[in-house]
């Protein structure tokens, strides 16, 4: 359902990705020194848009959006990604799959043991 932009409740727009000519710009500004907050002013995007760019840039080595509509399987995700690293020794591989599970986000997290069949037990 589409609301105007005065209503204050209920479901959200979802917006559109960035372009690749727009991530790519906004990367490359942060690598040469610019500062995230400096780099989201300038290109018109949120500071966390720039950190999230960072981000995955610095994990899969693009800044290509990632899968909309639907949530990509967290250990799916970490496979892909080591296979791109091609670790070969046991200590490499243990450093490398400690900073990929810190990017996993915790919704991320939540959905992929949801979608597994584990149900959350307050206490």
């Amino acid at each position: 359902m589409i609301q105007d932009a005065g209503w204050s409740g209920g479901q959200h727009l979802m917006t559109r990705p960035l372009s690749n000519d727009l991530r790519e710009r906004a990367v490359a500004a942060v690598l040469s020194g610019e500062s995230r907050r400096s780099a989201a002013k300038r290109f018109g995007i949120s500071v966390s848009a720039a950190v999230k760019l960072l981000q995955r840039h610095e994990t899969t080595g693009s800044v290509a959006p990632g899968k909309m509509g639907g949530h990509e399987q967290a250990f799916a995700k970490i496979k892909h990604w080591m296979r791109q690293a091609q670790k070969r020794t046991v200590e490499d591989t243990w450093h490398h799959i400690g900073h990929l599970v810190e990017t996993i986000e915790p919704g991320e997290c939540k959905n992929y043991f949801a979608n597994a069949g584990y149900a959350s037990i307050k206490t």
